[in-house]
């Protein structure tokens, strides 16, 4: 198959619309960062967590289930 020079010429244009489109969104983005989303971001960071509450571990399904198996089986 034989590429004309049409084809190249027009794969050069969707290369250059394609980088065009890139360059636009990556500086809108850019742009919405520096106008409030920072800040945002800044703000959660830097957010207090809350504390984690220690609770007392009850018996676990393993051993509820170890001990359920051993019951039957001695029956």
């Amino acid at each position: 198959m034989e590429i004309k020079e049409k084809h190249l010429e027009r794969l050069k244009n969707d290369q250059r619309r394609v980088d065009t489109n890139i360059e636009m969104h990556k500086n809108k983005f850019i742009q919405k960062i520096r106008e409030g989303m920072g800040e945002e971001i800044i703000e959660r960071i830097n957010k207090p967590q809350e504390e984690i509450k220690v609770e007392e571990q009850t018996e676990g399904l393993f051993r509820t289930l170890k001990k359920w198996i051993s019951k039957i089986s001695k029956k």
